[in-house]
């Protein structure tokens, strides 16, 4: 998978769920109207989402994998594998909303492909259509 597909998948996802979030967060979170101060937990993190999926979609066309783009490829794989992580347990009960359920599944395939880049660095196919690189003198 080329960078720019990895950094276009995760932009959206990130923004999509940064806007059900803001705009509609009893989707994950039940209930969470009745209250304020989970409400405003609620809208910081949507914001977290939605900043993360604007720097994604801005860096959407850089290179990502080893050296490259390390900031991007550790604060993505930090946020898909602490998050998948953290809603496994919740996933298992029944009493959980059925968004919630599903983040895991979502979120541990992107963080094992963040993984991977940062491991091995860009793929092959990044650099295709490039110029070559002028020979040494």
């Amino acid at each position: 998978m080329r960078s720019s597909e990895l950094s276009s998948i995760s932009a959206t996802v990130q923004l999509l769920l940064g806007l059900v979030v803001l705009f509609l967060p009893g989707v994950f979170f039940p209930g969470i109207e009745a209250s304020v101060g989970p409400h405003l937990a609620v809208q910081l993190l949507a914001a977290a989402w939605l900043a993360g999926g604007a720097l994604n979609f801005i860096n959407r066309h850089a290179l990502l994998g080893g050296i490259y783009g390390r900031a991007i490829v550790v604060g993505n794989l930090t946020l898909y594998l602490v998050s998948s992580l953290v809603l496994v347990a919740p996933a298992m009960d029944d009493h959980t909303p059925l968004g919630l359920r599903l983040l895991p599944l979502l979120f541990m395939p992107i963080a094992i492909l963040y993984a991977m880049r940062l491991l091995r660095g860009p793929s092959e196919r990044d650099f295709e259509g490039q110029p070559a690189s002028p020979p040494a003198s």
